[in-house]
């Protein structure tokens, strides 16, 4: 979805695994909010051109992409995102 040469690691774009600072935040299926400062980061996955990162979702999978500074690259960081759902 975007060229070799089009992104450069220093612009960010990460997809960062977290874990909750506060255990109410834990339990998220609803998909709320959950501020910056309120996880830590578990782990990074750097961002890499036409890669993918699959997980599953569950009540804890909390994940982010921190905000992407402006860049020389007119390149943006495109995502596509496929929910499989289950009717029990």
């Amino acid at each position: 979805m975007i060229g070799e040469d089009e992104w450069r690691p220093e612009y960010g774009g990460a997809t960062d695994m977290n874990r909750a600072l506060n255990e109410a935040d834990s339990y998220n299926w609803e998909n709320r909010r959950v501020e910056f400062r309120d996880v830590e980061t578990l782990h990074s996955y750097e961002f890499t051109p036409n890669q993918c990162l699959v997980f599953v979702k569950t009540f804890n999978s909390l994940h982010s992409v921190r905000p992407i500074p402006e860049t020389p690259s007119t390149a943006t960081r495109k995502t596509l995102t496929i929910n499989i759902e289950s009717a029990h």
